[in-house]
């Protein structure tokens, strides 16, 4: 994916495949965007961040919730 890059040293090698899904979601590829996303808590994710519960396997979850908040596809 072009124009965003996220460290993957920062992120659980399980979730690196969902991260397009949820950019999509989003509607962006902007790299802050995406990780202020990421590591905020969330009241529909019982107060985790997107990214701890993507960890934890909830990626529908995750994407459902992009897509809320965000201007793309679900």
């Amino acid at each position: 994916m072009r124009g965003w890059r996220l460290p993957r040293r920062q992120f659980e090698p399980a979730i690196h495949r969902h991260l397009p899904a949820v950019a999509r979601a989003l509607g962006t590829t902007e790299g802050w965007a995406m990780l202020l996303f990421l590591e905020t808590p969330h009241e529909s994710l019982d107060g985790r961040s997107p990214r701890t519960a993507l960890e934890q396997g909830e990626a529908e979850r995750v994407i459902d919730l992009a897509g809320t908040e965000g201007t793309g596809e679900r």
